[in-house]
């Protein structure tokens, strides 16, 4: 979810936060299928572009069904040492009676 396109099915939505005086900057990843990890990077860029600050901490939501793909792509465009943490929580089958699990790497 976005305030700038909204709710973007297979998106990504991250957030890079610099500090001494915190810093927060935000990008949105959208993809079509095979795409995902130049999206991944592309936002990730966007993110890091906006602040003249080096980010330290990536806060990521995405989707349940490439939460853990997008993750892995966006820890890769990220620079060393840049703690990132979030992933997408639900289950793979809507509705499902079973518990989700906040997923996180």
């Amino acid at each position: 979810m976005s305030s700038v396109v909204g709710y973007q099915e297979d998106s990504v939505t991250l957030a890079v936060f610099a500090s001494d005086t915190i810093d927060f900057t935000t990008a949105v990843a959208t993809w079509e299928p095979g795409d995902l990890e130049s999206a991944c990077r592309s936002a990730v860029s966007a993110a890091c572009a906006t602040t003249a600050a080096a980010p330290r901490l990536c806060i990521m939501v995405a989707d349940a069904f490439n939460g853990q793909l997008a993750l892995e792509a966006v820890r890769r465009a990220l620079p060393d040492g840049v703690v990132l943490v979030g992933g997408g929580s639900s289950g793979m089958t809507l509705g499902a009676s079973t518990p989700s699990y906040q997923a996180c790497d």
